[in-house]
C-alpha cells in the first residue's frame, strides 16, 4: 500500500480504544462531543420530510374529515391512547359517526402524541378493523387508525390554514384524473401553492411533492416568492426548510439564490444548511458576513460559521479555523472546527491537527484522527511517525503507531521507521503485536 487508507469512523474508535490500553489506560468508551447545530422537530411535522404526499395518504384514506380533538383517553396502561374527535365536516369519503374515536397503539414509546387535545386538525382516517389488540383493550365500538401516523394528521390553526389544506386536499385528487405531461406540471403548481400557504404542515407536503422532481429551474417569479415566503416563514418545522434548502442545492438551482439570501437562519440547523448550500451553488457568506456569527454565544452558530469559513481558499481563513479548533470553549464548535480542516483536504492544516490529535478529549483525539487521514498523504504520515515517536502521552503515541500500521501495513516504511528509532515501550510492544494485541487485552 502506497498511501494513508482512510478508515471508517468505527474503525478508528476501535483503533483508538486498542491504542489506549496499548498505553496502560482505563478508558469508558469514548463520547462525541453534543450535536450543538440539532434540533428537535415538532410534532405536527417532524415525519415530513421523508412522508408520502397528501395526495398518496388520501387514496388510501375511507374519509378525510375536519375535526376538533375533545379528549384523549388512555388504555392498557398507557400503551392504548383513544383520541375523541367531534368532525365538523367531512371532506371526502364517508363517516358514519360524528364523533369518531381513532386509535394510537404506543407500546412504552416517548414520542409526541398522534394529537393534542383542543386541536383543530384535518385528519385521514381508514377503519380499523380486525385488530385483535384493539378489541381486547377499548369499549366495544367502531374505531378508526390514521393514515400515514404522524403524516395524517394536520394543524389547521386559522381559517386561511384550513382553507389553504382543503384546496390541497382537491387538487391533489384532481391530479390522479391527469396524464402525463399534465400531471407534473399539476405537482408542481400544487407544490409552490403550498409553499405560498400560511400552513407550516403544507410546506412539509411541499417538500415531499418537489423531491419527487429531477430538476427545478427555471423557477417562475411566483415559484420563487412562495419558495422564499416558506424559508423566512419560522413556523415552518427548521427539518423542513433545511430539506428545501439542500433540495435546492442537490437540483442545482442557482436562481433560486434570492430565495436562500432572504431565508431566515433562526436556528444553527438552517444556518449550516444555508450557508453549505450557497457555497454549493456558487455564492459563499463572505468573512464579513460570517464575522456575526463567529462570535455568536450560541456554539451551533459558530460551528456552523466555522464550517463555512474553512471552505475559504484564503490562508488567513485556515488559521482562523484552527483558532477555533484549538481554542473554542465549546467541544461541539472545536469539533466541528477539526472536521471542517479535515473535509478541506489542505495540508496546511495538519500542524494544527497534529496539536489537536494531543488533546486529552478522547472524542477530539479521534476526529483529529479522521481529519488526518481525510487530507491524507506524505505530510499526514510524517505527522503520525512523529506523534508515535514524541507525542505528549503514550497513549498519543500508541494510538499514532496503530493509525498507521492500521491504514498502511505492518510493513510499510513509515511503520519501519517508528521501529528503527528506539520507540517507547507501548509503541514496540504494538510493533510486536500489532492490531492482534486488542483482541488479546482490550478486556
Amino acid at each position: 500500500m502506497t498511501g494513508l487508507r482512510r478508515l471508517t469512523a468505527a474503525a478508528i474508535a476501535a483503533v483508538f480504544v486498542a491504542g489506549a490500553h496499548a498505553a496502560g489506560d482505563e478508558l469508558q468508551p469514548a463520547v462525541s462531543p453534543p450535536a450543538t447545530a440539532n434540533v428537535v422537530p415538532s410534532p405536527a411535522v417532524a415525519a415530513t420530510t421523508g412522508a408520502r404526499p397528501l395526495r398518496v395518504l388520501a387514496a388510501d384514506a375511507s374519509a378525510i374529515v375536519l375535526a376538533d380533538v375533545r379528549r384523549t383517553e388512555l388504555y392498557d396502561e398507557g400503551r392504548l391512547h383513544l383520541y375523541r374527535m367531534h368532525v365538523e365536516r367531512v371532506l371526502r369519503g364517508r363517516l358514519d359517526d360524528a364523533d369518531p374515536g381513532i386509535a394510537e397503539v404506543r407500546g412504552d414509546s416517548k414520542r409526541p402524541p398522534l394529537a393534542i387535545d383542543g386541536e383543530h386538525v384535518v385528519v385521514f382516517l381508514r377503519p380499523a378493523w380486525g385488530q385483535t389488540y384493539l378489541t381486547e383493550h377499548l369499549p366495544a365500538g367502531t374505531y378508526y387508525t390514521v393514515v400515514g401516523a404522524r403524516d395524517g394528521v394536520v394543524p389547521v390553526a386559522s381559517e386561511a390554514q384550513r382553507e389553504a389544506v382543503e384546496r390541497a386536499i382537491a387538487d391533489g385528487a384532481a391530479i390522479a384524473t391527469l396524464d402525463a405531461p399534465a400531471a407534473p406540471a399539476a405537482r408542481r403548481r400544487l407544490a409552490f401553492t403550498e409553499l405560498a400557504s400560511t400552513s407550516p404542515r403544507l410546506a412539509g407536503d411541499a417538500l415531499a411533492e418537489l423531491r419527487g422532481f429531477a430538476t427545478l429551474s427555471p423557477l417562475a417569479p411566483e415559484e420563487l416568492a412562495a419558495l422564499s415566503r416558506a424559508l423566512r416563514d419560522v413556523t415552518v418545522d427548521p427539518v423542513v426548510r433545511v430539506g428545501l434548502i439542500e433540495l435546492v442545492a442537490d437540483r442545482h438551482a442557482g436562481d433560486a439564490f434570492p430565495a436562500l439570501a432572504a431565508a431566515e437562519a433562526d436556528t444553527p440547523l438552517v444556518l449550516t444548511a444555508l450557508l453549505a448550500a450557497r457555497a454549493r451553488l456558487g455564492h459563499p457568506a463572505d468573512r464579513a458576513e460570517l464575522a456575526a456569527y463567529l462570535g455568536h454565544r450560541d456554539p451551533g452558530v459558530r460551528a456552523a460559521a466555522v464550517r463555512a469559513l474553512a471552505r475559504d481558499d484564503d490562508p488567513a481563513a485556515l488559521g482562523e479555523v484552527g483558532h477555533y479548533a484549538v481554542s473554542d470553549p465549546d467541544l461541539g464548535v472545536r469539533a466541528a472546527a477539526i472536521e471542517a480542516l479535515g473535509a478541506s483536504g489542505r495540508g496546511d492544516a495538519v500542524p494544527v491537527l497534529t496539536q489537536t490529535f494531543e488533546t486529552s478529549e478522547r472524542a477530539l483525539q479521534q476526529r483529529s484522527a479522521q481529519a488526518l487521514l481525510a487530507i491524507g498523504g506524505p505530510r499526514v504520515e510524517s505527522a503520525l511517525v512523529d506523534l508515535a515517536l514524541r507525542g505528549k502521552s503514550p497513549q498519543s503515541q500508541a494510538y499514532a503507531t496503530l493509525l498507521l500500521i492500521a491504514s498502511l501495513g505492518r510493513n510499510h516504511p513509515a511503520v519501519r521507521r517508528i521501529e528503527a528509532a528506539n520507540p517507547s515501550p507501548e509503541v514496540r510492544e504494538l510493533l510486536a503485536h500489532g492490531l492482534q494485541f486488542r483482541e488479546t487485552h482490550s478486556h
